[in-house]
C-alpha cells in the first residue's frame, strides 16, 4: 500500500512536471524538464511495477535527450556576429540561432543619421529591428517611447495595414534590418512556426512599447 502511495505521488510530480514543461516558449528547457520527468515516471515505474510505464517513458526519454544533443550542437555551430547575439540571448531565444541569423540576413542591414524615421501618416510597409542606436517615439508632439537595440519599428502599419500613426525620430545614428511584406509571407508559407515564433516577438515588443506610452500620457 505504501509502495502504491509512493509511486502515485511520483506519477503525479512527473505529470505536473509535463504540464510545467509545456508552458515553456524555451524549446531546450521544455526538453530538459520532459526527460526529468520521464526519469520521474520511470521510478514511479519501477516501485508500482509498471512495466510499460518505464518502456514507453524510457522511450521518451531519449527522444528528449537526443533533440536537447541536436540543439546544443546547432546552437555551438552557429557564431552570431555582436551587433545581434545579444538581441537573440534576449529576446530571439525561442528561434535557433540558425534561424535568427537566417532572418536578420534576408535583406542588407541600413544605417540612418538624425531625423525623421517615420512620419505619422506614411504608408509603410516594413518591420524594422533595431542593432544599435536610438529612436524616440512621439505622439502628438509628446515623447511616449524610446527604442533601442532590440526594439522594433514600424511593426503596428505593418500587422494593421493602418499608416504611421506616430513620428519615430533618429537621435543620432541607427543600424537596423528590416522585414517587408513580400518577406513575412513567404516566411509564412514556407515555415510557419518560424513565422508563428517571430510574430510572437514581435508581439510582446509592441505590448511593451504600448504599456510605456500609456505610462507616458498618464504622467503628463
Amino acid at each position: 500500500m505504501e509502495n502504491f502511495a509512493n509511486g502515485e505521488l511520483l506519477y503525479n510530480i512527473a505529470a505536473g512536471l509535463g504540464f510545467i514543461a509545456y508552458l515553456m516558449t524555451n524549446v531546450l528547457w521544455l526538453r530538459i524538464i520532459l526527460i526529468i520527468g520521464a526519469a520521474v515516471y520511470i521510478y514511479a515505474g519501477f516501485i508500482l511495477n509498471i512495466d510499460s510505464m518505464i518502456g514507453w517513458h524510457m522511450a521518451y526519454g531519449l527522444i528528449n535527450f537526443i533533440q536537447v544533443i541536436l540543439i546544443l550542437v546547432l546552437r555551438s555551430n552557429t557564431v552570431l556576429p555582436d551587433p545581434i547575439r545579444n538581441i537573440y540571448t534576449d529576446q530571439f531565444h525561442s528561434l535557433r540561432p540558425k534561424e535568427f541569423k537566417r532572418l536578420v540576413e534576408i535583406n542588407a542591414s541600413g544605417k540612418r543619421g538624425p531625423g525623421v524615421f517615420l512620419n505619422d501618416g506614411d504608408q509603410n510597409k516594413r518591420i524594422y529591428l533595431i542593432t544599435d542606436g536610438e529612436a524616440i517615439i512621439v505622439k502628438d508632439g509628446k515623447q511616449v517611447a524610446t527604442c533601442s537595440r532590440g526594439d522594433f519599428i514600424g511593426e503596428m502599419s505593418v500587422l494593421t495595414g493602418y499608416p504611421v500613426s506616430t513620428n519615430v525620430i533618429v537621435k543620432d545614428s541607427v543600424r537596423y534590418v528590416y522585414w517587408n511584406l513580400e518577406d513575412l509571407d513567404k516566411i509564412e508559407k514556407t515555415n510557419l512556426s518560424l513565422y508563428n515564433r517571430f510574430m510572437m516577438v514581435v508581439g510582446r515588443n509592441l505590448v511593451k512599447k504600448l504599456r510605456l506610452s500609456a505610462q507616458a500620457y498618464a504622467a503628463v
